[in-house]
């Protein structure tokens, strides 16, 4: 068996290959709001244990004439093989904002995630509400077997100064089937253009 820690640094070493396709319909561009991507991405682990890694992204928005946005995204995670802890996600992320900082990590998960907010004014404040649901399957520590999680709530966006936008989430979360409930509140500023 292979040592691929260095007990000089104290540093873990784990090569890697990966391959990466993404389709984009509506290349990144200034001032665009919507997106429309599928990535997939497929990382080989090659140090010591045999793993792999599958991870699909999906995004598709789309806008109406009085400049209100209808969002979906969804993420799919998986792990084949002898994978270790650290390659597990935590099941709370940008597309599954409910549990945060409950530690709940999975090699197994798909999150999907609905929005829709419109335009107060212009396209400097936006609000709306959102959905989002999740399936995984516990790592073991804290939670084990399969469970479902699903998040909503309202949301806000703000565009400062042309250039950034403050987007606020408030949800209510519920852990399935061992009905766990709470509420989660999250604030993020982002360089918009």
């Amino acid at each position: 068996m292979e040592n691929h820690f260095s007990e000089s640094d104290d540093i873990y070493h784990n090569t890697f290959a990966e391959a990466r396709l993404k389709f984009d319909p509506i290349p990144i561009r200034i001032g665009n709001r919507i997106d429309k991507y599928v990535i997939v991405t497929y990382t080989a682990y090659l140090a010591g244990k045999n793993a792999n890694q599958l991870e699909v992204l999906a995004a598709y928005d789309t806008e109406f004439e009085n400049l209100s946005i209808l969002s979906f995204r969804s993420k799919t995670f998986r792990l084949y093989g002898d994978s270790q802890f650290f390659q597990h996600e935590s099941v709370n992320n940008s597309f599954f904002k409910g549990f945060p900082g409950d530690s709940y990590y999975s090699g197994k998960k798909t999150s999907l995630s609905g929005e829709y907010r419109f335009s107060i004014y212009q396209d400097y404040i936006y609000a709306g509400g959102y959905i989002e649901a999740v399936a995984f399957e516990s790592e073991g520590y804290l939670l084990s077997g399969s469970k479902n999680g699903i998040n909503f709530g309202p949301t806000g966006r703000l565009l400062l100064y042309d250039q950034f936008e403050l987007i606020g989430y408030f949800g209510f979360h519920r852990l399935l089937p061992d009905n766990i409930t709470g509420t989660n509140f999250q604030i993020k500023l982002t360089k918009k253009w």
